[in-house]
């Protein structure tokens, strides 16, 4: 039998036997004869709504159908993205980063590690990889990518820093040449994990079977000095503001600089009188210069582990990964899957900081119970306190002890 995707990937977990059954009856049956090629085939392709054009669905189908003469595919909605609590009925399934820890720990998707270097390798945005792997195993690859980056008043200093020790000293400045108007105000705690990173920190490393949490560490407390720095001196408490609220805070002058999602804030000026122009957006900057390692965001592509067409499934995740589709995501203002593809996102206003930002960004903890501990406010109460000028190293033992709960389950 010809070697095909399926024989070649590691299948795992409680959903993945109806893979392994596909497997052992196409083997019989079609003995040797490539998997994933029955009469007329249909692949169903799960998508978040509110994500892409038609014109980039249509891309998708028609090139789909043309390379793959007879078979279909059709796309079908999943509002709020894939939901790991529910059965798998696509072949293919975008993703929020933040839920594939779920659907990897429930054998709910196939590993793809085998096929990651066909799929675009090194060139593919490392963050959103990693947040879709779990050991050496890969189940996902990223759709479009996206980063919190620094929004600033061109009125009031809105000219990037090199290093992230010259940003914070700049952005005390801009709060002291504005009184009454914070230099400055984060997105909440996942900017709090940025601090952390270019200090050369960890959150939460998995030792053994449990998850040590360090920022407690050395490391990480002497970044959350320089944070506290930050916050107490260019900030008033709790020093961010909902990342949804980032637009409607910059446009209400609300901060001279902000830290959050950068999607559609560099489109145009406020509307209203009085309001700021167009923000300047630019990457925050790392400890040594570069680009800082922000939290990854966006969106990942996987094949479901119970698919009867893993071949045809690896030719839609494919195609999206290529050139045509990443440009028309790139039109709508999303950021190209793909390094190399970034100038792509240039062309779109504030897209070159952006597509910066997520190259350099990292993953959380790949932990489905990672999501307990962002439910529960463990970082966002830590920047609080941080804010407050409260002991750094105390609260910081305080966060570690309750993740290490959160993580334990």
């Amino acid at each position: 039998m010809t070697e095909t995707f399926l024989s070649r990937s590691a299948v795992r977990g409680p959903r993945a036997a109806a893979a392994i059954a596909v497997l052992g009856m196409v083997s019989l049956a079609l003995a040797g004869c490539a998997l994933g090629l029955s009469e007329d085939p249909e692949v169903r392709v799960a998508l978040a709504p509110e994500a892409l054009s038609d014109e980039a669905r249509g891309y998708l189908v028609t090139t789909f159908e043309a390379e793959n003469p007879g078979a279909s595919l059709v796309i079908e909605d999943a509002p709020g993205g894939v939901d790991p609590s529910a059965p798998m009925e696509a072949d293919v399934l975008e993703m929020d980063a933040a839920k594939v820890p779920a659907l990897v720990a429930d054998g709910a998707l196939l590993d793809i590690a085998g096929e990651l270097e066909d799929l675009g390798g090194a060139d593919l945005v490392p963050g959103l990889v990693m947040a879709a792997s779990n050991g050496d195993g890969r189940f996902g690859v990223p759709l479009h990518a996206d980063a919190d980056v620094v929004l600033a008043d061109p009125a009031l200093g809105g000219e990037p820093a090199p290093t992230l020790d010259e940003f914070v000293r700049a952005s005390i400045a801009g709060a002291q040449a504005a009184p009454g108007r914070p230099g400055i105000l984060l997105s909440g705690g996942n900017d709090l994990l940025t601090f952390v990173w270019a200090g050369g920190g960890e959150v939460a490393v998995s030792d053994g079977g449990r998850w040590d949490a360090r920022l407690g560490s050395e490391a990480s407390v002497a970044a959350l000095v320089l944070l506290q720095d930050l916050l107490m001196n260019a900030s008033v408490p709790p020093g961010f503001v909902a990342a949804e609220s980032v637009g409607a805070a910059y446009c209400g002058a609300e901060a001279a600089r902000l830290v959050g999602p950068g999607t559609g804030l560099a489109a145009g000026a406020c509307a209203g009188e009085g309001a700021p122009a167009a923000p300047a957006v630019f990457a925050l900057p790392g400890r040594d210069g570069g680009a800082a390692p922000v939290a990854a965001r966006g969106s990942v592509v996987g094949i479901a582990a119970g698919t009867a067409e893993p071949e045809l499934a690896l030719s839609v995740v494919r195609i999206m990964l290529g050139e045509g589709f990443q440009s028309l995501l790139a039109a709508e203002g999303l950021v190209p899957a793909r390094i190399s593809l970034a100038p792509l996102a240039a062309e779109q206003p504030g897209g070159a900081a952006r597509a910066l930002a997520a190259a350099s960004a990292r993953a959380v903890p790949a932990t489905p119970r990672w999501a307990k501990v962002e439910e529960a406010g463990v970082l966002d109460e830590l920047l609080a306190a941080i804010s407050r000028g409260e002991d750094v190293a105390a609260v910081a033992a305080a966060a570690d002890a309750r993740i290490e709960e959160i993580l334990a389950g």
